[in-house]
């Protein structure tokens, strides 16, 4: 399992800690996160291996050796952490993960019909999903 972390904490569901500095969090990401961070992203999304992998932009057999005591590559740690921030954020806002998830992996209007999981897949489309959460959080209208 990734180290314990605090929900309070920004990354907590990738085992970073509120107490880790800037550098220390950078070590992390060069060294790769472990399969174990990547196991619990996954679980707390409730995504198969497959979809997991698809996400990571790795195949399924690269993904079951990384769930499997492996580690990702810092590109991998890096999508992960784009995923795993979202889903936090959505818990934030939703307030139980289930609602989170449901949020995350359901087709949004405020995102011409496409499903958030999918749209932050690149960069520009985790800035547009984390504007419509923010929207939400503040009662904006979408």
């Amino acid at each position: 399992m990734p180290p314990q972390s605090t929900p309070s904490a920004v990354g907590w569901s990738v085992g970073l800690d509120a107490a880790d500095n800037l550098s220390e969090t950078l070590q992390r990401f060069d060294a790769g996160f472990g399969g174990d961070a990547a196991e619990a992203v996954r679980k707390h999304l409730e995504l198969s291996v497959d979809e997991m992998a698809a996400l990571l932009e790795i195949s399924p057999r690269t993904m079951s050796r990384r769930l499997k005591g492996g580690r990702l590559t810092p590109l991998e740690s890096d999508r992960l952490y784009r995923f795993a921030r979202l889903f936090e954020q959505a818990l934030d806002i939703f307030g139980t993960e289930e609602k989170a998830r449901r949020w995350l992996k359901k087709e949004q209007i405020a995102l011409g019909g496409r499903v958030p999981l999918q749209v932050a897949r690149y960069e520009p489309g985790v800035q547009e999903v984390r504007n419509v959460l923010g929207r939400i959080a503040h009662g904006i209208p979408l």
